[in-house]
């Protein structure tokens, strides 16, 4: 047979007091203690080494463009009074702004596939914004790929160009820096006079614009928060905050440059076809013209003007 188990009774429970149960819990004190330490140790180690990732985000409110040139209101009056303004077809403007040539536009407009780092023992931060020296491409060989220029001991007289783990080159701020085949010049703050002996590693990387767009696209997010509205909102992931806001805004500005040329490309293309077709619509004008007065020249038909006067000839005769 099993022991059966021992319940105590209501006034054997009543015998521990709040002290009792507070010492028995003070025997778990110290791993608790160990484990808070642990869990903040590991919380701070996380923070420190961790690469963060920073949410950038932006609303953008998108109008028909529809105008009346007379009354200054959208659409066509007498459409508006009888279908209403026309709607918005959101997933055709959140198209056109994850095309890739629109991002690519922005990219090189406002340098975006050139990149700055700072390598630390442990890890290496992006700041792209905040690097106080200019990588400038002079030569590109193969724009198909990537190049990177690592440097360090940055001073008035130059900085030393990093090849390997080890090896070091003493670089003028006049040279140019050679990476398999392609030519950069590092450019420093002006003036150089005021440059102190900075011994930070930093990184300087070049990529197309059209891949530095394809990779800007995979961690962009547009969409319509609400349906019923015409706002969209993007949102964007990176490690770099200031650079995060950059393009959102670059975008913005390169979405509304697209639109008005895209307006006034179909604008050209509407004047272009109403004036091809007013010069032929002229041309068929002076064909009928002819061919009227060949008519009368074969049949001695006379103007109307022609025959009144020569009726009123005959009349005064």
């Amino acid at each position: 047979m099993f022991p059966s188990e021992y319940t105590p009774t209501g006034t054997e429970q009543s015998r521990f007091s709040p002290a009792d149960i507070l010492f028995k819990y003070l025997a778990f004190l110290p791993l608790f203690i160990v484990s808070l330490a642990v869990c903040i140790g590991g919380g701070l180690l996380y923070l420190r080494y961790t690469t963060p990732v920073y949410e950038s985000s932006v609303e953008m409110l998108v109008l028909s463009g529809e105008r009346n040139p007379v009354y200054g209101k959208q659409g066509d009056i007498v459409e508006r009074a009888l279908y209403g303004p026309r709607d918005i077809n959101m997933n055709n403007e959140i198209t056109k702004l994850r095309n890739v040539k629109v991002v690519e536009r922005a990219v090189r407009k406002h340098g975006f596939h050139i990149q700055y780092f700072m390598e630390g023992s442990i890890i290496t931060r992006n700041i792209t914004g905040r690097c106080p020296y200019v990588l400038q491409p002079v030569l590109i060989r193969d724009s198909s790929r990537s190049y990177k220029v690592k440097f360090t001991g940055l001073s008035r007289e130059g900085y030393f160009l990093k090849e390997g783990q080890e090896k070091t080159r003493k670089m003028g701020w006049d040279d140019t820096i050679s990476v398999e085949g392609s030519l950069f010049k590092l450019i420093p703050p002006a003036p150089r006079e005021g440059l102190t002996l900075n011994n930070e590693v930093y990184i300087g990387t070049w990529m197309h614009p059209e891949d530095r767009a394809t990779e800007i696209l995979k961690i962009l997010s547009i969409y319509s928060a609400n349906p019923r509205t015409t706002i969209l909102s993007f949102l964007l992931r990176n490690d770099n905050v200031n650079v995060g806001k950059s393009i959102l805004n670059a975008l913005v500005q390169e979405y509304i440059l697209n639109s008005v040329e895209t307006k006034n490309s179909a604008s050209d293309l509407t004047v272009t076809f109403i004036a091809d077709r007013l010069d032929s619509l002229s041309r068929e004008l002076r064909g009928i013209d002819q061919w009227v007065q060949d008519y009368r020249d074969a049949n001695e038909v006379l103007d109307v003007n022609e025959q009144a006067t020569l009726n009123s000839d005959r009349l005064i005769a």
